[in-house]
């Protein structure tokens, strides 16, 4: 295993930019073109169709998510605690809403009926995930339980009990389930095996030679690498076939809050609560940049080439991941920005305030 820190890290590496972004002066600052107060509490979820960015959804600590189609928010109610997410299958055609109360309701997400209420978890709903190509979505319960649910049918698909994790996703092919666990180990169920669900994972790496603390995000290439952040302040990159670890990173002493594959090269993000956000090449293992956000990241995502960063006081900012230069900043909210999404020109964000933001960009 190959362990780095800062010190690790190549300063002769021309790639390897550091940039203070309250340094630059003239940035462009982009205002809300609306604002919504659907909810009488913070916004903690919001997610774009995935093909319109007219059809959007939002899920607060009111127990309350939206369905906002053409300018017409419709409530949907029917939870008992906090929504924890919101999250449109790829299909187009269902909207997930997870709580804290341990259920998932489906929604059409066209005209916000009520298709299905997916009850079954003893205690709140951690992450959900749906599969890439076919109607089925995956959730994670605090009870130590991982469920799979295809909306054609009435009952669970499968369900993986026994493994304390954090977050669980569908990879990107829908073949694996990979997680994070709250001992810090990686875990992989390949789907495609007989009884995988009763059945060792398909690998397993354990806490103690990965992370000491527990996995809060986590991302999977294609070519079978996993990219997991950790509340350690470290970051590790292992291959899931070879069930080996490539290295693993000491980034900060603070919480990794995002990691991230770049969909255009074979590069990751890593942002962490110290407001740091990195941009490393996947063969070298170098930082193409080492960006000082200045405040908190709660969250970040490559659109592209582009990386938009959210978190602490009202942050949310886009920059250019090659070159690592902020771009632009989206102003409206003073209050912790806790979740957010980009489609095609617009941006939503919802923030502590209760608001949902909608910023447009034009050119």
């Amino acid at each position: 295993m190959d362990l780095k820190d800062e010190d690790d890290q190549n300063p002769e590496n021309p790639e390897d930019i550091v940039i203070d972004s309250d340094s630059e002066d003239s940035i462009e600052a982009v205002f809300p073109s609306s604002e919504i107060q659907a909810h009488s509490d913070s916004v903690c979820s919001v997610s774009f169709h995935p093909t319109s960015s007219d059809i959007y959804s939002s899920g607060g600590i009111d127990d309350i998510a939206f369905l906002y189609t053409q300018n017409e928010a419709k409530e949907l109610s029917g939870h008992t605690d906090s929504i924890i997410a919101v999250s449109f299958s790829n299909c187009g055609e269902f909207l997930a809403v997870a709580s804290m109360d341990g259920t998932i309701t489906i929604w059409n997400a066209q005209n916000g009926d009520n298709i299905a209420k997916y009850e079954g978890p003893t205690e709140e709903i951690l992450s959900i995930s749906w599969h890439p190509r076919l109607p089925s979505l995956c959730a994670l319960s605090n009870d130590l339980s991982l469920w799979v649910w295809h909306t054609r049918k009435n009952s669970p698909v499968a369900v993986i009990y026994g493994h304390p994790l954090s977050i669980a996703k569908f990879g990107p092919a829908g073949r694996y389930i990979y997680a994070g666990g709250k001992d810090g180990s990686i875990k992989v169920w390949d789907m495609k095996s007989e009884g995988f669900e009763n059945a060792p994972p398909h690998c397993t790496i354990q806490g103690k030679d990965i992370h000491n603390d527990e996995v809060i995000s986590i991302d999977m290439h294609n070519g079978g690498i996993i990219v997991s952040g950790s509340k350690d302040g470290c970051v590790g990159l292992i291959n899931f076939n070879s069930k080996k670890i490539i290295t693993k990173i000491k980034v900060c002493e603070e919480s990794i809050e995002s990691v991230e594959f770049c969909k255009e090269m074979m590069w990751f993000l890593v942002a962490a609560m110290n407001g740091e956000l990195r941009v490393y090449e996947c063969d070298s293992l170098n930082t193409r940049c080492t960006i000082q956000v200045g405040m908190g990241i709660v969250k970040a995502i490559w659109v592209g080439f582009d990386i938009y960063v959210g978190g602490l006081e009202g942050l949310l900012e886009h920059y250019d991941g090659r070159s690592g230069q902020r771009v632009r900043k989206f102003s409206g909210t003073k209050e912790t920005v806790l979740d957010f999404d980009v489609k095609h020109s617009k941006i939503i964000g919802g923030s502590e305030d209760h608001k949902l933001f909608i910023w447009t960009l034009i050119g």
